[in-house]
């Protein structure tokens, strides 16, 4: 899942939908900055039945597709 910061709209939050991983990305609000910079690091962004899940690096390590 992604979310807007409650303090600061330049951060976003990424948490993984497959573990507890989170992270915080400051990408001064610009949606695609951090988009491409998630998947830089490694995470697995997917739609899944209409719905997108976000994996990350460790989840996606251990997981050959999104589910």
């Amino acid at each position: 899942m992604i979310e807007r910061d409650g303090f600061d709209d330049d951060i976003y939050e990424v948490s993984c939908d497959y573990c507890s991983e989170d992270i915080e990305i400051d990408s001064g609000g610009d949606w695609q900055d951090m988009i491409n910079e998630i998947k830089e690091d490694g995470w697995l962004i997917g739609k899944i039945n209409n719905e997108w899940k976000h994996m990350c690096p460790e989840c996606k390590k251990n997981r050959k597709q999104l589910k």
